[in-house]
């Protein structure tokens, strides 16, 4: 009888364990798909649109990379506003939109992993 439980003792250890294994196995391979938020900068919404005069480009980021923050006008026409490497944290680039015509633009953040594309409308007049 003991013979028995025993047998039956390793059967059920033996499967709890294979069982744990290819638990971790699947979670391995969901996981290799995931994104790391952290590598990424967000590039918020303007808060005034139409916007005119000085407009405050506002973006976080979790870590320090090279910033490229661009107007781009409808006709593919770009401005560079700044390229400039950032500490973790937010910030606030800041551009006089009195240098360029009213119109649709594009502000466009670039870093070595992402581009970030926004649409807003310049109205100075």
């Amino acid at each position: 009888m003991n013979y028995l439980f025993f047998k039956d003792l390793l059967f059920y250890a033996f499967f709890i364990v294979m069982a744990i294994i290819l638990y971790r196995r699947l979670l391995r391979r969901m996981s290799k798909g995931n994104i790391n938020q952290n590598d990424y900068c967000v590039l918020f919404s303007l808060e005034q649109n139409p916007a005119s005069g000085e407009i405050p480009f506002y973006f976080t980021l979790e870590k320090e990379q090279t910033v490229s923050l661009f107007i781009e006008h409808e006709d593919k026409s770009s401005v560079l506003v700044v390229e400039k490497t950032y500490k973790p944290g937010g910030h606030i680039v800041r551009y006089d939109s009195k240098q360029l015509a009213d119109g649709f633009y594009y502000y466009i953040l670039k870093t070595e992993l992402q581009e970030t594309k926004k649409k807003f409308t310049i109205q100075n007049a």
